[in-house]
């Protein structure tokens, strides 16, 4: 699964989440798995609900570690709704 990133000049931006992906199931999983904090769009207005996150940029190995903990989550994510 992959994610569009939204082009940004600031410190964060903002990802839409693959189809049949909310936003407010990968914030909550990357907290309780990871110990990693994620702002949900989710409810934003002028944005698809449930669709959108909005990532910090941080140190390389910082975001190396949010990468992974992204790509295990949203795997997971696929192997879990394909089986339900």
């Amino acid at each position: 699964p992959t994610l569009k990133v939204i082009p940004s000049f600031a410190n964060y931006f903002c990802c839409e989440l693959p189809e049949g992906v909310s936003s407010d199931y990968i914030q909550e999983q990357l907290f309780m798995n990871h110990k990693m904090l994620v702002k949900d769009l989710g409810k934003k207005q002028g944005l698809p609900e449930g669709r959108y996150l909005r990532l910090a940029v941080k140190t390389p190995e910082e975001n190396r570690t949010l990468v992974d903990a992204l790509t295990t989550t949203l795997a997971d994510n696929m192997i879990t709704s394909q089986t339900a």
